[in-house]
């Protein structure tokens, strides 16, 4: 399953079953320390492109962020935010 999972683009969506139980110990460096989720089963529904022009993560940052990245000549400006967009 994790080779599977592995190969799915960050934007792909998927569907994930599985059991939420607590902890035996409480998990370090998560947000949900109290719970645990045990995956039984995971299916792609929808594949993304793996090439996509624009991704979550470029679509989510901040203005500080963008004028940084142009810098680094990896801009992701308003044309591509708008041409790329869902709606």
């Amino acid at each position: 399953m994790i080779t599977f999972v592995k190969q799915l683009s960050r934007e792909s969506v998927g569907e994930v079953i599985g059991v939420v139980s607590p902890p035996k110990k409480p998990l370090t460096g998560v947000p949900l320390s109290r719970l645990k989720y045990i995956v039984r089963k995971m299916y792609c529904l929808s594949r993304s492109l793996p090439n996509s022009p624009l991704v979550v993560e470029d679509a989510a940052r901040s203005e500080e962020d963008i004028e940084k990245s142009v810098k680094d000549g990896k801009p992701a400006g308003q044309d591509t935010r708008l041409n790329n967009r869902v709606l």
